[in-house]
């Protein structure tokens, strides 16, 4: 893992297709990754983007959180 400015470049392994890839991460994704410490609840990760970034109220912000997640298991970028 890289931080270059507000991205963080990570580097994936595993036996998958993305082995070897580097995975730029949005500044949303990139906390997502940050609080992905198995400190950080679902709703604690939800509640620091909210602080961190504007979300508008009716958003289903743990939805776009858990999509996230999904996407960085699929990448095998965390382990389950």
């Amino acid at each position: 893992m890289e931080r270059a400015g507000h991205e963080i470049m990570v580097y994936s392994g595993g036996g998958s297709a993305a082995e070897g890839a580097v995975h730029s991460l949005n500044p949303t994704a990139a906390l997502i990754w940050d609080l992905c410490d198995g400190a950080h609840s679902l709703p604690e990760i939800e509640q620091a983007v909210r602080q961190a970034f504007t979300v508008p109220a009716a958003r289903d912000l743990a939805a776009d959180v858990r999509q996230t997640l999904d996407r960085f298991r699929a990448l095998h970028l965390l382990e389950n």
